[in-house]
């Protein structure tokens, strides 16, 4: 029997047997499209492959990007807690050691103080009252008794009334705590005091006094001033030969006069305000320089001149 070979046709691509003078199958096309035959189901034709199509990868990946910020929107700490992604790498001294958070002590407990009071011995008299106070203790809340009431008696808030003489001694408790004070009891000393005082006292002065005071003032009518002495801040005014007191003031400048060796008011006067002027008290004030006045001081019926040059 000969072997049988397989031929691949160049127009359609099948593969026949080597018996067939030309492609059965090419054949068969050309009747089934000339309407002569009905194609036959046993060969497949072939199909034209498309082209990849990019929009199916594309939409999964915007899926899945969508799908990435969703989560870490609402979940965004949380992830970084799975990753440590919060947590910077440190510079550790030491590589290879694990490090640890830095513990913080406890704050340190208020020392409790000893329970004591603010006495230890005291001293009442029958009917008067003494407050105790207590401080410290590890708990809240004191407690008080005493030993014997007939002679003192102590309150609840530590305070203690004296009965009748005797001494007593009140406790004061708190948890395993305690103090005491020692309370005596004693009646006050009577006091009577008696004081006479008698005093005399004479006393006899005889005081005489005498004096004799004269004073010579001249006074006569129309009489000059003779012991009068007229005084400035810088000294006495001496007297020209005329008898009249000399006195130089600058134009604007003011001079204080005083007189004395005199009894009585003394009034002043200027024979010409123009050249210089004088107050009541005596003040001179130059006005006019390159000229003179007489300035007139008046006690009684006596007088006195000064004779006044403006500069």
């Amino acid at each position: 029997m000969e072997s049988m070979s397989l031929i691949k046709c160049n127009k359609c691509g099948e593969m026949f047997s080597d018996s067939y003078k030309s492609c059965p199958f090419c054949a068969e096309d050309e009747e089934y499209y000339n309407g002569k035959v009905k194609k036959r189901g046993h060969r497949q034709q072939e199909k034209k492959k498309k082209a990849p199509s990019v929009v199916g990868p594309i939409l999964v990946v915007v899926v899945v990007l969508l799908i990435a910020v969703l989560v870490w929107a609402f979940a965004g700490d949380t992830v970084k807690g799975w990753f440590g992604g919060n947590q910077e790498p440190a510079n550790d001294p030491n590589p290879g050691t694990v490090q640890q958070d830095p513990v913080t002590p406890p704050p340190d407990e208020p020392a409790v103080k000893e329970l004591a009071l603010d006495h230890t011995t005291l001293l009442l008299a029958p009917g008067e009252t003494g407050t105790l106070t207590a401080t410290g203790g590890a708990v809240e809340g004191y407690s008080w008794i005493t030993n014997d009431s007939g002679v003192a008696k102590v309150d609840t808030d530590g305070t203690v009334t004296a009965v009748a003489e005797g001494t007593a001694m009140i406790t004061v408790t708190c948890g395993d705590e305690s103090a005491a004070c020692a309370v005596t009891v004693q009646k006050k000393a009577d006091t009577n005091t008696n004081t006479n005082t008698n005093t005399n006292t004479n006393t006899n002065t005889n005081t005489n006094t005498n004096t004799n005071t004269n004073t010579n003032t001249n006074t006569n009518t129309g009489a000059t001033l003779t012991n009068a002495t007229v005084k400035t801040i810088y000294g006495p005014l001496s007297k020209n030969p005329d008898g009249q007191f000399d006195l130089t003031v600058g134009s604007g400048e003011s001079i204080d006069l005083t007189v004395e060796g005199v009894s009585g008011t003394v009034s002043w006067s200027s024979k010409d305000t123009s050249v210089a002027t004088v107050s009541n008290s005596g003040t001179v004030k130059g006005v006019a320089g390159g000229k003179s006045t007489v300035i007139t001081i008046k006690v009684g019926n006596a007088t006195a001149e000064i004779l006044v040059r403006v500069n």
